[in-house]
């Protein structure tokens, strides 16, 4: 693959403290299928009651939580692809650097440095916040970005569907995160919320673009991809 074991960091995605640590993907997608589990379905989803205040109630609390499945799938996307890019960057100045102190001792040595093609376009950039100036501000080029890295298939070139749903999901959680009045626009977020998009769509999505780096790199993706792990919710108080 051309990438050494920079493919251990998929193994165990974490943010660690002074003691703890903390893998934020799993618990973003953790939350995001708390709302696949029949909450919604069997309490707040049914808007067609005949009072208009009851009716609005429903309607909003369904809202709530197909907003928060779809925020957290986002988020446990974004987590996952945040923690690799920034080893991608790290090793790839850490690489570079060391060849500079070797070429300069002596300039008759040659190598090529890991990341070599990612350093060019982005090495100029520190910290790694700075990369948010660039095209990687956006999560489906860091994708891109990260998939060439790791000489792995890029996955809109090799999993359409996969693709459009992610897009979709980046598109419904732009205007959930970012919401207008304007008709058209909360509109077709009221349309997936309540009609077109099935329950479970988003946190699959946020699975299965997780589970398509360990696949394509022929590492075991974590188990917590396949279903929670850590907690279930399947109970809410309903205060209307």
């Amino acid at each position: 693959m051309g990438t050494g074991n920079v493919m251990h960091d998929y193994q165990e995605e974490a943010m660690a403290s002074t003691s703890i640590d903390v893998r934020i993907s799993q618990a973003y997608l953790e939350l995001a299928r708390s709302y696949e589990s029949g909450i919604a379905r069997s309490v707040v989803s049914d808007v067609s009651q005949p009072d208009a205040l009851n009716q609005a109630n429903r309607a909003t609390t369904t809202f709530a939580f197909a907003a928060l499945s779809t925020v957290f799938s986002y988020a446990a996307i974004e987590a996952f692809v945040n923690h690799e890019l920034f080893h991608i960057w790290e090793h790839a100045r850490e690489a570079h650097d060391i060849i500079e102190t070797i070429q300069r001792s002596d300039p008759s040595r040659r190598y090529v440095a890991l990341f070599d093609n990612f350093h060019r376009k982005y090495g100029r950039f520190f910290p790694f916040k700075a990369l948010q100036s660039t095209d990687l501000r956006d999560l489906t080029e860091r994708i891109k970005t990260i998939c060439r890295a790791h000489e792995l298939p890029l996955i809109h070139e090799s999993d359409f569907r996969l693709w459009e749903n992610l897009l979709r999901l980046e598109e419904t959680r732009h205007l959930l995160i970012h919401p207008t009045p304007e008709h058209s626009a909360f509109n077709k977020v009221i349309e997936r919320v309540f009609s077109t998009e099935p329950y479970h769509l988003y946190p699959e999505t946020a699975a299965s673009v997780i589970r398509f780096f360990f696949t394509s790199a022929k590492a075991q993706p974590p188990d917590y991809l396949n279903g929670n792990r850590l907690f279930a919710i399947h109970n809410i108080d309903i205060l209307y």
